[in-house]
């Protein structure tokens, strides 16, 4: 299943201004480096952006985030689909009988997993478990916390700040990858 998210630069506008008084080379060089500067950004703002929000490291954020991958007009980043264990999100099994598993998705919010708990000893062991149903021998599911691709790019609680920050912090790039190009281009550099 692939999403597509499409973010406005509002730079492009100021630029295409500058276009009949610049060379044509010139100006399709600063559009990629533009580019280029912006869509490298994303990992970073994503995961700082995710980071303040969510119960997860950064690190663990940012391996789930690929790219950018650019083509001559356009930058794909690539969000992750598969989610993270519970582990990830600061689950935790008490040893103190009566208590089970616990989850802190979202920063400051810890809810217990029904009948979850991590398994003791095994192959399975340290990975995150739920019971179905009350019967002792149920069976059990994986519990996992929210994939990065569903925080950043379905309606997830943070979901629209989370898009919106990365798109002003992809503007803010953006031109400055374009001042980089033309700067050097005035030094005479990268002609």
């Amino acid at each position: 299943m692939a999403f597509r998210l499409d973010l406005e630069l509002s730079g492009i506008n100021e630029l295409l201004k500058l276009k009949a008084y610049t060379d044509p080379k010139l100006y399709e060089k600063a559009l990629k480096g533009g580019l280029s500067y912006a869509s490298r950004s994303v990992p970073t703002t994503a995961a700082k952006a995710i980071r303040e929000r969510y119960n997860i490291t950064s690190s663990r954020i940012k391996q789930d985030i690929k790219g950018p991958f650019i083509t001559s007009d356009q930058a794909t980043i690539v969000f992750s689909r598969k989610p993270p264990s519970a582990l990830q999100y600061g689950g935790k099994d008490p040893m103190r009988p009566g208590r089970g598993l616990t989850v802190m998705v979202q920063r400051g919010q810890r809810k217990p997993v029904a009948r979850g708990f991590i398994v003791r000893s095994g192959a399975l062991q340290g990975k995150p478990f739920q019971r179905v149903s009350d019967q002792p021998n149920a069976k059990l599911r994986f519990v996992s916390g929210p994939s990065i691709g569903s925080i950043v790019l379905r309606n997830s609680s943070f979901g629209q700040l989370i898009r919106t920050e990365m798109e002003i912090r992809m503007n803010e790039q953006f031109i400055k990858g374009i001042q980089r190009v033309l700067d050097s281009a005035a030094r005479g550099y990268g002609r």
